[in-house]
């Protein structure tokens, strides 16, 4: 089962979101050889992403807000997992997330859902599940 975190966000500025994930014993999980994915969607079942993070950058929905699988922006930023704080690699079980001012600006304001899984071969683990609030920013 994933852990329920609500994030609210101030669109145009640099996201940057970190985790520890761990074991029932409480000791930090290597994460090596796995990737990791976060994607947020204005609701659950909505066919189109207004974000999507890999461990090799993000996409976003540029000035329409939305995109299907295809046809989204690219933008700087990713997921490092085995990460400290900071994003340099080296703590198990670290898991950082961080996308850039641009594609948080094309972000649509409001009240959106997100999750964060982890990809090991065949086997998915859902980390993380929550609103992702993308509130809009006054001084442009």
């Amino acid at each position: 089962m994933a852990a329920e975190y609500n994030i609210s966000h101030d669109k145009g500025t640099t996201f940057k979101f970190y985790a520890l994930y761990k074991d029932s014993a409480g000791s930090a999980i290597n994460l090596a050889g796995q990737s990791a994915r976060m994607q947020i969607r204005r609701s659950p079942d909505d066919p189109k992403m207004a974000l999507f993070v890999t461990g090799s950058g993000v996409t976003n929905g540029g000035t329409t807000g939305e995109f299907s699988g295809t046809g989204g922006v690219s933008g700087t930023g990713g997921i490092t997992l085995n990460a400290s704080p900071s994003g340099a690699a080296g703590t198990n079980g670290g898991v950082y997330i961080e996308f850039n001012a641009v594609s948080s600006a094309n972000l649509p304001t409001g009240r959106m859902f997100y999750d964060i899984e982890l990809v090991n071969g065949e086997d998915i683990t859902r980390l993380v599940e929550g609103r992702f609030e993308a509130r809009a920013n006054i001084t442009r």
